[in-house]
């Protein structure tokens, strides 16, 4: 609530009391989205990033970071939802592709000027690309195809958690 008053103004004598509320403006807090390629480590705890959606100029440094004093104290809890999972824990580079919920447990954060609400971020886990090489075989013709063999590419990634790949190969 502020009080503006208003008394007399150059030749004129008055006097005026206005109060007016100034309501906090939104403010959405969230971590910046990530993405991992499978097998990947990634340590999301303490580095995740967090976005502030809402923010007037006026509390913006340059380089675009929120100043000091707009939202204060509190503490941040980084975790992870499996979508179509109800439980939180810790990342681990054997999880599968797909959709991660990145959640912030913000608790005790203040700000005299914004109603801090929070939104869930996300972390894409990412196909891992491999790639194979075939041997190269030759054959008299009328004989038996040879056994056809492969091997991982040398720029290929490896495969990782344990995973086993089984290739067939053919001639049509």
């Amino acid at each position: 609530e502020h009080t503006l008053t208003i008394t007399g103004i150059g030749n004129y004598k008055n006097s005026a009391n206005h109060t007016w509320n100034i309501a906090k403006k939104a403010l959405t807090i969230r971590p910046e989205d990530k993405s991992v390629t499978y097998g990947t480590s990634f340590d999301m705890y303490g580095a995740t990033t967090l976005i502030y959606t809402g923010l007037v100029a006026a509390d913006i440094k340059a380089d675009g970071s929120i100043k000091e004093g707009v939202v204060v104290g509190g503490t941040v809890t980084e975790y992870l939802v499996k979508t179509g999972e109800d439980t939180t824990r810790p990342f681990e580079i054997t999880d599968g592709i797909g959709r991660y919920i990145i959640r912030v447990s913000a608790s005790n954060f203040t700000s005299a000027n914004y109603e801090i609400t929070y939104v869930d971020g996300v972390l894409e886990v990412t196909k891992r690309t491999i790639a194979i090489v075939t041997d190269s075989k030759t054959k008299i013709y009328g004989d038996n195809d040879p056994v056809f063999t492969w091997q991982m590419a040398t720029d290929s990634l490896a495969m990782v958690n344990g995973d086993e790949l089984t290739v067939v190969l053919a001639r049509e």
